[in-house]
C-alpha cells in the first residue's frame, strides 16, 4: 500500500483513478470501493454485499455479489432452504430436488472437555 500525505489540491490523493469525493478510501492505492460498508474494500473483501455468501460463490450460481438480496433467508428453488444454507451443505441452491441443510453443532462442555455434538 501507498502511504501518501494529504494535499487538499489533489483531486485523487492516492493515485488510484478515482477522485477523493468518490473513492471510499482516499489514501489506500488498492482500494477505492465498499459496497456493504464494512470498512473493508471490495478488493480484498471475500463478501461485498455482506450476506453470507462469498463473492466467489455467488459468481458460480449466477447471483450478484453486490446485492445482497440473494443471499441469508432468499430460496432461489422455494425449496424452504434458503441460498446460503444449501450452497453451505453442498446442494445447489438452484435445483428444489437438491436440497440439504448445514449440520448445526452443539457445543458441551464436560469436566473441561469440550464436545461438539451435530444435531438437526
Amino acid at each position: 500500500m501507498m502511504m501518501v500525505s494529504p494535499d487538499i489540491e489533489d483531486d485523487d490523493i492516492d493515485g488510484d483513478g478515482f477522485s477523493n469525493l468518490n473513492d471510499d478510501f482516499p489514501l489506500d492505492d488498492r482500494e477505492w470501493l465498499d459496497t456493504d460498508g464494512d470498512g473493508v474494500g471490495n478488493n480484498t473483501d471475500t463478501d461485498d454485499d455482506n450476506d453470507g455468501i462469498s463473492d466467489v460463490d455467488e459468481k458460480f450460481w449466477g447471483f450478484n455479489p453486490l446485492d445482497g438480496i440473494d443471499g441469508h433467508d432468499a430460496d432461489a428453488d422455494n425449496d424452504g432452504v434458503s441460498n446460503k444454507d444449501e450452497i453451505d451443505a453442498g446442494s445447489s441452491p438452484l435445483d428444489a430436488d437438491d436440497t440439504k441443510t448445514p449440520t448445526k453443532y452443539a457445543p458441551i462442555m464436560i469436566d473441561d472437555i469440550l464436545i461438539i455434538i451435530p444435531y438437526e
